[in-house]
């Protein structure tokens, strides 16, 4: 069946906001055949699109302008996967066709989805008004396609006193296991501490500009801050990733390798000095990124291995919102 929306034009943000996390179910609909095909797909081409062709603004940091998703998601700018088009229907395809570098599936239940858990990467993350029409348009695709929710899922192995991962957890919930298993000992036995001392060419080491978390990664010469924000998102996406199937559901954590390969990924800009610095991790570095994952991943499949933050500080929370999937 097709269906066309008829009234978005007047859609507003709040609007949205006043549907929470209930599908836009309340707009006005028809059954009559249009050019956008399905309910969700004319949600997403005439809503969610616009909002992620749209620039943020300048950085409150750094004066530079953030720029729209679709800047550097539908032409692969400095190695952005690219996941989206410029044309809003051109968009729909090739979102719902991507599947990341990570395996994973983009329409998904919101708490699966890594266009909200991804944050601030490369590009900044979503704004409040893009979260909102992204997160109801993902929940119009998942009853509309029949996609595994994540409203009923529970916390099955959410903790470190429960059991191990297993059906019914989200990727949210994996990543707040996956804080409660980092352990700071871990992280300076295997050499994470040191990793802020990276060189880049011509640049300095790491710390140079990741010293307080820009652009989503955090790596300071304070060894617990730079620990402690690393259990957040957007840092841990550094390291970890959540895969989700076709059927949206997740299953597994996979390496991400952000800090391995962002130093040798191509540079596309005019202006080259907005370019990340080059670089290749040295042996150590390597070394520290590869065994501080798999022992943290071993943690996290085990039952009862991990401790909880009892403080509320677990990496679960951190910044929201997404914008860069499939790892820039």
């Amino acid at each position: 069946m097709h269906w066309k929306l008829t009234s978005f034009a007047a859609l507003s943000v709040v609007a949205i906001t006043a549907c929470k996390t209930e599908p836009p179910t309340t707009l006005h609909v028809n059954t009559s055949q249009g050019t956008h095909g399905t309910g969700a797909q004319a949600f997403f081409e005439t809503t969610v699109f616009p909002e992620l062709d749209k620039d943020q603004g300048p950085d409150p940091t750094t004066g530079k302008l953030r720029q729209a998703c679709v800047h550097c998601h539908s032409v692969g700018e400095s190695g952005a996967p690219i996941w989206l088009k410029a044309d809003p229907d051109a968009a729909y395809q090739q979102i719902d066709t991507y599947v990341s570098p990570y395996g994973s599936q983009l329409i998904a239940a919101p708490e699966n989805s890594e266009l909200l858990l991804h944050g601030e990467h490369t590009g900044p993350a979503l704004s409040k008004s893009q979260e909102l029409v992204v997160k109801a348009w993902l929940e119009y695709e998942v009853e509309e396609r029949g996609l595994v929710s994540a409203s009923g899922a529970g916390g099955a192995g959410v903790g470190g006193g429960g059991p191990g991962p297993g059906p019914g957890m989200t990727v949210d919930e994996a990543y707040q296991r996956w804080s409660d298993c980092m352990s700071l000992e871990d992280w300076t036995t295997t050499g994470m501490d040191k990793l802020y001392n990276q060189q880049t060419v011509g640049s300095g080491a790491c710390n140079g500009c990741h010293s307080t978390g820009q652009a989503g990664s955090y790596l300071s010469d304070n060894a617990q801050d730079t620990f402690e924000a690393n259990r957040h998102k957007p840092y841990m996406l550094k390291m970890v990733v959540g895969r989700v199937g076709e059927d949206g559901a997740f299953q597994d954590l996979v390496a991400a390798e952000r800090f391995i390969n962002k130093g040798s990924e191509k540079c596309t800009l005019t202006d080259t000095t907005l370019c990340h610095p080059v670089y290749a991790l040295n042996i150590q570095s390597l070394n520290a990124v590869n065994n501080f994952f798999a022992k943290t991943k071993t943690k996290w499949k085990s039952p009862g291995a991990c401790t909880p933050d009892v403080s509320g500080a677990g990496g679960g929370g951190g910044a929201g919102g997404g914008g860069g999937a499939g790892g820039q």
